[in-house]
Protein backbone atom coordinates (compact mmCIF):
# COMPACT_ATOMS: atom_id res chain seq x y z
CA UNK A 1 0.00 0.00 0.00
CA UNK A 2 2.86 2.72 0.67
CA UNK A 3 4.29 1.37 -2.65
CA UNK A 4 1.22 2.78 -4.36
CA UNK A 5 1.10 5.87 -2.43
CA UNK A 6 4.30 6.51 -3.15
CA UNK A 7 3.74 5.91 -6.94
CA UNK A 8 0.70 8.76 -6.55
CA UNK A 9 2.57 11.27 -5.15
CA UNK A 10 5.39 10.60 -8.02
CA UNK A 11 2.60 10.62 -10.00
CA UNK A 12 1.01 14.06 -9.08
CA UNK A 13 4.37 15.95 -8.94
CA UNK A 14 5.17 14.60 -11.98
CA UNK A 15 2.29 15.58 -13.74
CA UNK A 16 1.88 19.05 -11.82
CA UNK A 17 5.40 20.05 -13.49
CA UNK A 18 4.22 18.69 -16.51
CA UNK A 19 0.69 20.68 -17.14
CA UNK A 20 2.14 23.97 -15.38
CA UNK A 21 5.63 24.09 -17.61
CA UNK A 22 2.63 23.01 -20.88
CA UNK A 23 0.33 26.34 -19.41
CA UNK A 24 3.84 28.17 -19.54
CA UNK A 25 4.78 27.50 -22.93
CA UNK A 26 0.97 27.15 -24.35
CA UNK A 27 0.06 30.73 -22.97
CA UNK A 28 2.59 32.57 -22.45
CA UNK A 29 5.73 31.69 -24.43
CA UNK A 30 3.01 30.83 -27.69
CA UNK A 31 1.91 34.57 -27.49
CA UNK A 32 5.19 35.69 -28.65
CA UNK A 33 6.07 32.81 -30.41
CA UNK A 34 3.15 33.37 -32.99
CA UNK A 35 4.86 36.30 -34.51
CA UNK A 36 8.20 34.82 -35.55
CA UNK A 37 7.56 30.29 -35.85
CA UNK A 38 5.40 29.28 -38.48
CA UNK A 39 5.25 25.91 -36.29
CA UNK A 40 4.11 27.43 -33.36
CA UNK A 41 0.70 25.32 -32.04
CA UNK A 42 2.86 22.19 -33.63
CA UNK A 43 6.40 22.46 -32.02
CA UNK A 44 7.58 26.03 -29.92
CA UNK A 45 10.87 26.65 -29.48
CA UNK A 46 11.30 26.83 -25.86
CA UNK A 47 9.01 23.21 -24.60
CA UNK A 48 9.24 23.01 -21.01
CA UNK A 49 7.43 19.90 -20.71
CA UNK A 50 10.81 17.84 -22.25
CA UNK A 51 12.64 19.41 -19.54
CA UNK A 52 10.10 17.68 -16.95
CA UNK A 53 10.81 14.59 -18.82
CA UNK A 54 14.22 14.64 -18.51
CA UNK A 55 14.25 15.38 -14.75
CA UNK A 56 11.48 12.59 -14.13
CA UNK A 57 13.35 10.02 -15.93
CA UNK A 58 16.57 10.70 -14.08
CA UNK A 59 14.68 10.77 -10.59
CA UNK A 60 12.25 7.84 -10.78
CA UNK A 61 13.96 5.83 -14.04
CA UNK A 62 12.87 5.12 -16.84
CA UNK A 63 10.02 2.82 -17.00
CA UNK A 64 8.11 4.51 -14.31
CA UNK A 65 8.79 8.05 -15.88
CA UNK A 66 7.30 6.36 -18.83
CA UNK A 67 4.17 5.61 -16.98
CA UNK A 68 3.86 9.10 -15.18
CA UNK A 69 4.78 11.42 -18.49
CA UNK A 70 1.90 9.47 -20.49
CA UNK A 71 -0.19 9.77 -18.30
CA UNK A 72 0.64 13.63 -17.56
CA UNK A 73 0.54 13.98 -21.67
CA UNK A 74 -2.54 12.59 -21.56
CA UNK A 75 -4.16 14.63 -19.09
CA UNK A 76 -2.70 17.70 -20.86
CA UNK A 77 -4.54 16.52 -23.96
CA UNK A 78 -7.96 16.12 -22.39
CA UNK A 79 -7.60 19.71 -20.59
CA UNK A 80 -9.65 21.86 -23.02
CA UNK A 81 -8.29 24.86 -24.86
CA UNK A 82 -4.53 22.98 -24.59
CA UNK A 83 -2.85 21.28 -26.83
CA UNK A 84 -3.42 21.15 -30.89
CA UNK A 85 -6.37 20.82 -33.04
CA UNK A 86 -5.14 17.44 -34.61
CA UNK A 87 -6.84 13.72 -34.44
CA UNK A 88 -7.17 12.69 -31.09
CA UNK A 89 -5.38 9.43 -32.73
CA UNK A 90 -2.14 11.66 -33.42
CA UNK A 91 -2.27 13.28 -30.35
CA UNK A 92 -2.18 10.39 -28.50
CA UNK A 93 0.76 9.20 -30.57
CA UNK A 94 2.71 11.88 -29.82
CA UNK A 95 2.21 11.82 -26.35
CA UNK A 96 3.44 8.40 -26.66
CA UNK A 97 6.88 9.04 -28.60
CA UNK A 98 6.84 12.31 -25.97
CA UNK A 99 6.96 10.38 -23.00
CA UNK A 100 8.97 7.37 -24.69
CA UNK A 101 11.57 9.55 -25.42
CA UNK A 102 13.42 10.98 -22.53
CA UNK A 103 13.67 6.86 -21.19
CA UNK A 104 14.95 5.63 -24.01
CA UNK A 105 17.85 8.42 -24.20
CA UNK A 106 18.02 7.26 -21.24
CA UNK A 107 18.16 4.05 -22.10
CA UNK A 108 20.89 4.04 -24.55
CA UNK A 109 23.36 6.17 -22.09
CA UNK A 110 22.77 3.74 -19.95
CA UNK A 111 23.86 0.68 -21.58
CA UNK A 112 26.34 2.49 -23.79
CA UNK A 113 27.78 4.40 -20.57
CA UNK A 114 26.32 2.38 -17.86
CA UNK A 115 24.01 3.21 -14.67
CA UNK A 116 26.91 4.35 -12.74
CA UNK A 117 27.51 7.38 -15.11
CA UNK A 118 23.87 7.92 -16.31
CA UNK A 119 21.96 8.00 -13.31
CA UNK A 120 24.28 10.04 -11.09
CA UNK A 121 25.30 7.26 -8.64
CA UNK A 122 28.66 8.97 -9.09
CA UNK A 123 28.84 12.52 -9.14
CA UNK A 124 31.75 13.60 -11.03
CA UNK A 125 33.06 16.40 -13.55
CA UNK A 126 31.05 14.48 -16.73
CA UNK A 127 28.01 14.79 -14.74
CA UNK A 128 26.70 17.72 -16.63
CA UNK A 129 27.82 16.63 -19.82
CA UNK A 130 26.25 13.29 -19.56
CA UNK A 131 23.34 15.33 -18.23
CA UNK A 132 23.40 17.74 -22.04
CA UNK A 133 24.23 14.25 -23.76
CA UNK A 134 20.55 12.61 -22.26
CA UNK A 135 19.25 16.10 -23.11
CA UNK A 136 20.62 16.57 -26.87
CA UNK A 137 19.76 12.22 -27.35
CA UNK A 138 16.15 12.43 -26.20
CA UNK A 139 15.55 16.02 -28.42
CA UNK A 140 16.71 14.25 -31.49
CA UNK A 141 14.60 11.26 -30.40
CA UNK A 142 11.46 12.87 -29.82
CA UNK A 143 12.08 15.41 -32.81
CA UNK A 144 12.09 12.70 -35.51
CA UNK A 145 9.45 10.82 -33.86
CA UNK A 146 6.88 14.18 -33.51
CA UNK A 147 7.75 14.72 -36.91
CA UNK A 148 7.38 11.61 -38.04
CA UNK A 149 3.83 11.36 -36.30
CA UNK A 150 2.30 15.06 -37.30
CA UNK A 151 4.03 14.55 -40.93
CA UNK A 152 2.81 11.22 -42.18
CA UNK A 153 3.81 11.67 -45.51
CA UNK A 154 7.18 12.21 -44.20
CA UNK A 155 8.12 8.97 -45.20
CA UNK A 156 9.08 10.45 -48.57
CA UNK A 157 9.30 13.97 -47.45
CA UNK A 158 10.36 15.29 -43.94
CA UNK A 159 9.50 18.74 -43.15
CA UNK A 160 12.67 19.91 -41.66
CA UNK A 161 11.43 23.46 -40.68
CA UNK A 162 8.77 21.31 -38.25
CA UNK A 163 11.93 18.92 -37.36
CA UNK A 164 14.27 21.61 -36.58
CA UNK A 165 11.50 23.18 -34.29
CA UNK A 166 11.09 19.99 -32.07
CA UNK A 167 14.50 19.56 -31.89
CA UNK A 168 15.39 23.58 -30.98
CA UNK A 169 12.79 23.72 -28.53
CA UNK A 170 12.91 20.66 -26.81
CA UNK A 171 16.90 20.88 -26.25
CA UNK A 172 16.31 24.59 -24.93
CA UNK A 173 13.40 23.76 -22.45
CA UNK A 174 15.00 21.27 -21.29
CA UNK A 175 18.15 22.72 -20.41
CA UNK A 176 15.66 25.94 -18.94
CA UNK A 177 14.23 23.57 -16.58
CA UNK A 178 17.43 21.96 -15.64
CA UNK A 179 18.94 25.28 -14.99
CA UNK A 180 16.13 26.68 -12.62
CA UNK A 181 16.02 23.57 -10.84
CA UNK A 182 19.64 23.66 -10.00
CA UNK A 183 19.14 27.56 -9.12
CA UNK A 184 16.27 26.07 -6.93
CA UNK A 185 18.34 23.71 -5.11
CA UNK A 186 21.41 26.05 -5.13
CA UNK A 187 19.07 28.24 -3.19
CA UNK A 188 17.42 25.91 -0.51
CA UNK A 189 20.81 24.70 0.14
CA UNK A 190 22.47 28.02 1.25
Amino acid sequence: MVYLYQHLINLSVVAFGYIASYFIVEKIFGTFEAAFNSNYLLASLFFLPHGVRILATLIFGPGAAFIYLLFSSMLVTLIPNFGSDLALSVQVAQNTVGAASAPIAFKILSFTLGDNEVYFKKISLRSWRILLLAIVLASVINSIGQTLVVDVSAIDHIDMSLLLSYLTGDFFGAVTIIFICRLALNRLNS
